[in-house]
């Protein structure tokens, strides 16, 4: 929703449209603007197609990343848990519904709980993932279990 208003109904941001969504996602999520550091070097730094402005992508990407440095220097990721448990589907209490989509990482399925609730399940091929592959995994499901926000998604369980 920050992202269609800074952008002003356009599907990329401007540095000028930069700036107006950092001020309002950070008043959504009760964060100095600080944690996002220069603004002008983190558009260069994100523009990963080189078109001269961010898309939708490379924005959450800019924020992803801010968000997961500003809790790693405030000790916030210490506690979270990131160990990846061995169990399948049904040992877990899940069972698909129906799939939601597919990229390059995997896929994501509808899925209910045990109580009946409907949870999004992501799930990455294994033979696609390295090493690296899997700390990134980690180090996102560590962020998402610490943000508490109506536009993020919450994870659970790894």
């Amino acid at each position: 929703q920050c992202f269609r208003l800074a952008s002003q109904s356009d599907s990329t941001l401007s540095l000028d449209g930069l700036r107006r969504f950092i001020r309002m996602l950070c008043r959504e999520l009760s964060v100095d603007e600080t944690v996002f550091g220069d603004l002008a070097t983190e558009y260069m730094r994100f523009d990963f197609s080189g078109s001269g402005s961010l898309e939708v992508n490379e924005a959450y990407k800019l924020v992803k990343f801010s968000l997961r440095a500003h809790c790693k220097a405030c000790g916030l990721l210490e506690g979270a848990s990131s160990a990846v448990p061995a169990k399948g589907l049904r040992q877990a209490g899940y069972s698909l519904s129906r799939l939601l989509g597919e990229g390059n990482q995997g896929v994501a399925w509808l899925a209910v709980d045990t109580h009946g609730h409907e949870v999004c399940i992501k799930m990455y091929e294994k033979r696609k993932m390295n090493t690296s592959g899997i700390e990134e995994l980690k180090d996102e499901f560590e962020t998402l279990q610490l943000l508490e926000c109506a536009y993020i998604a919450r994870a659970f369980e790894i």
